[in-house]
């Protein structure tokens, strides 16, 4: 073909600017991004204990240590979506069209516990779930994620997006009234803390973390900002 009739072919054009496009453009784009990929996840345990300073248990379980002055214990893992899950096998086993790989199928979740110097009343910092989020309801009822106590109306609506819950209304009162945990809170989503005597667990554990937080999940600074809010709490409950 002619090098005239190829520049007066908008077809021809057209390809040829999508493989340069591809050669020059994505390929290289795709190279750097793996690396930068690889580099992120070979430094994300060292950054991790860097920025938390807890170090990882002798059975490679776990991560222990001291955060902010109380024992800490952190526990990483993977969540399901079980909900999703069941529906997307009734609708294939109906002739429809499953689907198994959405970003809220298999998620990141951890778990963070502390010890506190002294026993606290049963009390609970929790974001609800909408309306509209039957799975993670259902989710949270096979993870015996139970909630007995009552909402401490005063309180409601002051702390972005949580509702408390429990009898110590002067706990409650601090919680709201601290700026440094609004500041926290507001910059999460998925609030889950709960106490029970001395022990205090922050739990993230919901199929939305990877649309909701995007890339924020992939650094370490996502779960350390997960301990701060544990810790503000539990200096709080201490106090």
């Amino acid at each position: 073909m002619n090098p005239s009739d190829i520049l007066s072919n908008p077809a021809a054009i057209a390809s040829i600017v999508v493989v340069a496009l591809l050669l020059f453009v994505f390929v290289p784009f795709m190279i750097i991004r793996a690396g930068r990929q690889r580099r992120t996840a070979r430094n994300y345990l060292p950054d991790l204990i860097r920025l938390s300073g807890l170090q990882v248990s002798q059975d490679n379980q776990y991560f222990q240590g001291q955060f902010k002055g109380f024992p800490t214990v952190l526990r990483m893992g993977v969540g399901y979506n079980y909900a999703s899950a069941a529906y997307q096998t009734i609708k294939g086993l109906s002739g429809g069209r499953s689907n198994f790989h959405s970003r809220s199928m298999i998620f990141q979740k951890f778990t963070v516990e502390m010890d506190l110097p002294k026993p606290v009343n049963d009390f609970m910092i929790k974001e609800r779930a909408g309306i509209l989020r039957t799975d993670q309801r259902i989710n949270d009822a096979i993870a015996g994620k139970t909630n007995d106590l009552t909402e401490i109306q005063p309180t409601a609506g002051k702390l972005k997006r949580v509702r408390l819950y429990g009898q110590d209304l002067n706990l409650a009162n601090k919680l709201v009234q601290d700026t440094q945990l609004n500041q926290l809170i507001a910059n999460w989503h998925y609030t889950d803390v709960r106490i029970s005597g001395n022990k205090l667990r922050f739990t993230m554990d919901d199929s939305m973390v990877a649309s909701t937080f995007g890339s924020r999940i992939a650094k370490p600074q996502f779960i350390v900002d997960g301990l701060d809010i544990a810790a503000r709490v539990a200096q709080i409950a201490s106090s």
